[in-house]
């Protein structure tokens, strides 16, 4: 009885081994093992805009009012450069802030001596993103940023620059439609009014 109950154990065993061994191959044939793909919450981004709303003249003549009534603007602008941050809160959502320069060139007509006016504005605002179109690599998205500007500004006459004035105001920035492709490294284009320009290109690098 003992020997009979001994072979049992070791019949039982080995097929247990062998049902393990040829289980092996089976799973292995199932397919590729799904490795859960990094989610990238931390982006960044540099990009160019034209036309930002500094450079027209009458949408801030609250900064420098007496100036803003007698300069004459050169139509030199340097645009709007802007670094951004995002952190993604969901799929579709997520917040941060935008550091952005845009700079002006203007002049002033006064007997017997003509000024040139520097100005330089740096806007500094929260922002909201949100994706509201996804489509593989691509996505559509709106962008609404609030903060404040701080300006700048000074006279030249010849090689003489006076000190410069210093005045804050109200800063913003809306893009309610935006484009977007790529993954981890991602180019954009933009389209809005405020201190980061009309139309705005770009790349972003997630992390």
């Amino acid at each position: 009885m003992n020997n009979f109950i001994r072979k049992g154990v070791v019949l039982l065993g080995a097929g247990l081994v062998s049902a393990a061994a040829f289980a092996q191959p089976a799973r292995q044939t199932a397919g590729p093992e799904v490795v859960p793909q990094t989610v990238e919450l931390h982006h960044v981004s540099l990009s160019y805009g034209g036309y930002s709303v500094y450079g027209f003249r009458n949408v801030f003549s609250d900064l420098f009012p007496d100036l803003q009534a007698s300069m004459v603007d050169e139509g030199i602008h340097t645009g709007a450069v802007t670094f951004g941050y995002t952190y993604q809160l969901t799929p579709a959502l997520s917040v941060g802030g935008l550091f952005s320069y845009a700079g002006t060139l203007g002049s002033i007509q006064a007997k017997p001596t003509n000024y040139r006016v520097y100005q330089n504005f740096f806007s500094l605002m929260p922002q909201v993103k949100y994706n509201w179109l996804e489509k593989g690599t691509w996505r559509l998205y709106s962008r609404l940023a609030v903060g404040v500007v701080i300006a700048n500004i000074a006279y030249q006459e010849g090689v003489s620059v006076t000190t410069p004035l210093t005045a804050a105001s109200f800063a913003f920035q809306v893009s309610p439609i935006g484009f977007e492709f790529g993954r981890s490294l991602v180019g954009f284009a933009e389209a809005g009014f405020g201190a980061t320009g009309i139309v705005a290109v770009g790349i972003r690098k997630s992390f």
